[in-house]
């Protein structure tokens, strides 16, 4: 599962680096820069991948730019956490469904990695892992005067969900591991009849450790966008395109294990006819 990094800070901190994407990946091997918004205050990439713009955790707003970048592998988490402890750099590491993984994995923390405690907030959403989609469940685990910053700022931008729906995440949580490992198996069982289908159809696929997603390759040259509009026209089955995602997603595909198998593997079916057509 890829977690995504969002790093704010401050544009006199940006000047004094000499700051622009390829510093960091400079700095943190082998990561990809995904986007940048240099007028937002915070930039935050949430679950469903789009970027919101809010106010900054902290008593002085003052303009911040910001980078989101994909975390490919634990290891290279180290990077981020040395940087942001360097230059005084707040990590926002959004990790929800992080409960949805297979065959023995186990999705980090950015809390496995010394002193992140002191530079890092990790947020998470029962929407997925839970079912509860929706609901606008979450919650943020860091150091005690972020998240009263973070509480201060939620307290005066919105009223929150109605009690009795935080009621039910509060007791959910109590059964958390229970109730996920359930639902990962269904994912799984999804995941493990999709992939031979995919194969079988002609899509190149390594099946995911994590999520409730597959990324499926295109052959080269072939636009994911055009592919989904294909997919729509000729065969009726919606696939949501990389390109959608930004140009670091372009040539694949994604669809979600949301439906039963026998609907997924019709449906893989069908985009394979269309494959064979272009």
């Amino acid at each position: 599962m890829a977690a995504k990094i969002i790093i704010t800070m401050k544009r006199s901190i940006l000047r004094r680096l000499s700051c622009t994407p390829h510093l960091f990946e400079k700095h943190i091997p082998r990561f990809r820069i995904g986007s940048r918004a240099p007028r937002a205050a915070c930039t935050r990439l949430n679950s469903s991948n789009r970027v919101n713009r809010c106010n900054e955790i902290g008593a002085k707003p003052e303009p911040r730019a910001a980078f989101t970048i994909d975390c490919f592998a634990e290891r290279y988490k180290e990077g981020p956490v040395a940087l942001c402890r360097r230059h005084d750099i707040l990590l926002a590491y959004d990790n929800p469904y992080c409960e949805i993984t297979f065959d023995g994995y186990v999705a980090p923390s950015i809390f496995e990695i010394p002193g992140a405690m002191d530079v890092a907030v990790e947020f998470h959403s029962l929407s997925k892992s839970f079912c509860m989609t929706g609901w606008r469940l979450a919650f943020a685990v860091g150091r005690a005067d972020r998240i009263t910053a973070l509480a201060r700022v939620k307290n005066y931008l919105d009223t929150g969900p109605f009690l009795a729906v935080q009621a039910a995440g509060a007791e959910v949580l109590k059964q958390a591991e229970r109730i996920a490992a359930g639902y990962a198996a269904q994912f799984k069982e999804r995941r493990d009849a999709i992939v031979p289908v995919l194969r079988a159809n002609g899509f190149e696929i390594e099946p995911p450790r994590a999520t409730l997603y597959l990324w499926i390759p295109l052959p080269d040259g072939l636009a994911s966008a055009a592919f989904q509009q294909r997919a729509l026209d000729d065969v009726g089955v919606v696939t949501l395109p990389g390109s959608a995602f930004g140009a670091g997603a372009e040539g694949f595909f994604r669809i979600a294990l949301t439906v039963p198998a026998p609907r997924l593997i019709e449906a893989t079916e069908r985009l394979g006819k269309v494959l064979a057509t272009v």
